[in-house]
């Protein structure tokens, strides 16, 4: 933990830019624009209070109303309607933007806030298009260069004057895809779940750009603030919520971040972020299947030989400013250049330009280094896994105990040193039974096998992060740790595959009729009661953490514990019973050993 500083999202040492003069306000939303400060003064504070009275009763600031199915927001650049969604009873303000479009010489530049003005009353009552990733991770949804925008959902029957706790979510997507008009991740059903419980609260979500739009990094941009540009997103993002979200009824002083997968892994460096320092942008955390421990670097490879590689497939390798053709190309041509090749030499240069870069000031070391040295914002935060994290890293033919032993050598990304990987194998014995799969899984048919392999590549991905990062925010601060352990019926069906990556976000954001998952059908809906139930109850959970910082407030079931490094705990989320906890202590040994090799081998 560091001392805090005020933050500036454009330059750290500038002053903060002078808020809008109350006299430019009262222009816009006085039909007349008269200037008060100008009449004699008894005469200007009588009209001053006739002001004060039109401005409450045709706006209503201080409560919610319904205007032709729309609310308005009054914010200092000018006014937003939104959207009332009649079923949930909900006002839902979207598309917005909070940053200027990161288009012609904005390309590949730190994002610049939006600070324009606009007189009378804009709509807010559609999503903005994701941001353009990775060849086809956008194709259910439009998708554009132009995507830096913000959405907010908020109960509309809240009768408290009160300013409501805010959750604000960031996707996953491998930092290559993804968007915040995904249904999967429509939070509008978990507010109306905590409203209907009495914990109301406002939901954010945003789009960042991902993969070479958002992450394009080379020597000429590292050192200079200008890498990480995804993460800068992120960053301005959560500024826009601190300046303008009192406007819509939410307490800037109230904010949880939250995140899945590689969201929960943004949320992590957010913790991290300038060395630990607090810029009070959120006073806790969520992260469901990642966390500060991100990996840097690829061995083997680099940002700079990828953006290399980039340059030439693009054709501006003879440009006399190579990075400059890259940034005044047009947007199909650029597009096209990234994604035109399925070689696997293209594949790793979407994995590098999928990665954080140290830079020396957003990202300044690992999270293995961050950690225990307390380089982090102490708030309290909630992190877990799902019980088989490591089905998802399987790829095809890793069918034996052996190819995952040679794979892990010669063939995965990072080619882990041999010694490393056969100290790490030695953890996970093996018992010598076989009980036949059937059908097989990944084409593995021994159910042991499976299981180990995916006990090792979850280890390694998520486990071995979930205990460090929880252990040593329970030193300082607060931490439930959860694992879940659900069967889903997301994939195949197939009961042996447990829970797998992402299979938590569908209970706990309420998602019932499967949005986002299927066009065509209902996943979710030969599911049992108890899983409904289980649901419900993980969705008061969240909102208990979100609007009290206690997920046991609004539960009368099995109590969540506090992480104790003493007597470590996580809580199991499973359907076919009460939630219980277990001790945290399973593959201890072989997750000890990750953390110890974790910045010199895994660069993470």
């Amino acid at each position: 933990m560091t001392q805090e500083h005020v933050y500036s999202p454009l330059n750290e040492d500038s002053d903060a830019p002078e808020k809008e003069s109350s006299e430019s306000i009262w222009q816009k939303i006085v039909p007349d624009k008269t200037i008060v400060h100008k009449w004699p003064l008894a005469f200007a504070l009588f009209n001053l209070i006739l002001i004060l009275l039109w401005t409450l009763i045709h706006f209503d600031v201080f409560s919610v109303e319904k205007q032709n199915d729309s609310q308005l927001a009054i914010l200092e650049n000018g006014i937003y309607s939104g959207r009332y969604d009649t079923a949930l009873d909900q006002f839902h303000f979207l598309g917005m933007p909070y940053a200027l479009p990161p288009l012609g010489h904005l390309r590949f530049r730190i994002p610049q806030p939006f600070d324009q003005s606009w007189e009378g009353v804009r709509s807010a009552t559609e999503f903005g298009p994701m941001c353009t990733g990775y060849r086809g991770k956008s194709s259910w949804y439009p998708h554009s260069e132009d995507c830096l925008t913000i959405n907010v959902m908020k109960p509309a029957n809240v009768t408290t004057r009160e300013l409501l706790p805010v959750a604000v979510f960031i996707y996953g997507g491998g930092i290559h895809g993804g968007g915040a008009r995904d249904d999967r991740y429509n939070m509008k059903m978990l507010v109306a779940h905590a409203t209907q419980h009495q914990m109301p609260f406002i939901a954010v979500s945003f789009n960042y750009r991902s993969s070479v739009w958002g992450f394009i990094s080379n020597e000429q941009m590292i050192g200079t603030r200008g890498a990480n540009l995804g993460f800068r997103d992120q960053r301005l993002a959560l500024h826009w919520v601190q300046k303008n979200i009192a406007a819509f009824g939410g307490d800037p002083k109230k904010v949880t971040l939250m995140g899945a997968s590689s969201g929960a892994d943004a949320v992590g460096l957010h913790l991290t972020a300038y060395g630990g320092r607090d810029d009070g942008l959120f006073r806790a955390a969520i992260m469901q299947s990642g966390s500060s421990v991100v990996p840097f670097s690829l061995k083997g490879t680099s940002a700079q030989a990828a953006y290399e590689r980039l340059v030439a497939s693009a054709s501006c390798s003879d440009a006399e400013d190579p990075f400059e053709c890259l940034r005044h190309l047009p947007f199909e041509e650029l597009n096209q250049a990234y994604d035109k090749d399925n070689s696997s030499e293209v594949t790793l240069d979407m994995a590098v330009q999928s990665l954080p870069v140290f830079d020396g000031d957003i990202v300044r070391s690992y999270g293995t280094f961050s950690l225990p040295r307390f380089r982090f914002t102490a708030v309290p935060i909630i992190i877990g896994v799902t019980s088989n994290e490591g089905y998802d890293d399987v790829v095809p033919g890793l069918t034996s105990w052996e190819k995952l032993r040679h794979y892990l050598v010669s063939g995965s990304l990072r080619k882990y040193p041999k010694g490393m990987v056969e100290r790490l194998l030695s953890f996970y014995p093996d018992d010598l039974s076989t009980e036949p799969l059937e059908p097989p899984i990944l084409g593995i048919d021994d159910l042991r096998t499976f299981k180990r392999i995916t006990q090792v590549l979850g280890d390694l991905s998520y486990n071995a992060a979930r205990r460090l990062q929880c252990g040593e925010f329970s030193r300082v601060a607060t931490c439930f740790s959860y694992v879940y352990d659900d069967f889903e019926t997301l994939r195949s069906g197939n009961l042996h595959e447990g829970a797998r990556h992402g299979a938590e976000l569908a209970p706990v954001f309420q998602n019932y009729d499967g949005r986002g998952y299927s066009k065509s059908e209902n996943i979710f809906k030969d599911r049992s009661s108890a899983y409904f139930e289980m649901s419900r109850a993980m969705g008061l959970m969240w909102a208990g953490f979100i609007t009290k910082l206690d997920p046991n407030v609004a539960f009368d079931g099995t109590p969540w514990p506090k992480y104790n490094m003493d007597n470590p705990k996580n809580i199991v989320f499973n359907e076919t019973g009460p939630f219980w906890t277990e001790q945290d202590n399973e593959r201890r040994d072989a997750t000890d050993y990750i953390i110890s090799v974790s910045q010199s081998v895994l660069g993470k």
